[in-house]
């Protein structure tokens, strides 16, 4: 926990993150494990708390297989993790642009086959938070 901010998780919230995450992946997101190996558990945790804070019934039907895909996606479409104003208000301190990066090259968010906010993806948001080859209309299935 970064003890500059406030916001930690309750012991309960960090079971449910836990259980959500053993439970549609057996082994463990290897996206969250990754990512909380480079910025901090703390950090992937509050970017799940963020996600799902912002559940609204349409964007977390299906969260597919690798559930921090989906929260990184929510988080990614509701600006939790590059609006100042946000980043603060779920006590998320990863810098920006070293998560756009370390997301662009790590998590291949092109491959989630789960629900999204679907106002950012036809707005684009995601566009910049994909792999490079999708940007330039060269991804190979």
């Amino acid at each position: 926990m970064n003890d500059d901010f406030p916001i930690s998780l309750s012991e309960s919230e960090q079971k449910e993150i836990e259980a959500m995450h053993s439970e549609l992946s057996p082994d463990g997101s290897p996206v969250y494990k990754g990512f909380a190996a480079k910025f901090g558990k703390d950090q992937a945790d509050l970017i799940v708390k963020a996600a799902d804070s912002h559940q609204n019934g349409v964007n977390n039907i299906n969260k597919g297989a690798d559930p921090f895909k989906w929260a990184l996606l929510i988080a990614i479409g509701y600006e939790c993790l590059t609006r100042p104003a946000f980043r603060s208000e779920h006590g998320i301190t990863v810098d920006p642009v070293e998560a756009q990066k370390w997301i662009v090259e790590n998590a291949d968010l092109a491959t989630h086959r789960g629900d999204m906010d679907y106002i950012s993806l036809l707005a684009g948001v995601y566009f910049d938070w994909m792999p490079p080859e999708l940007r330039k209309g060269k991804r190979e299935e």
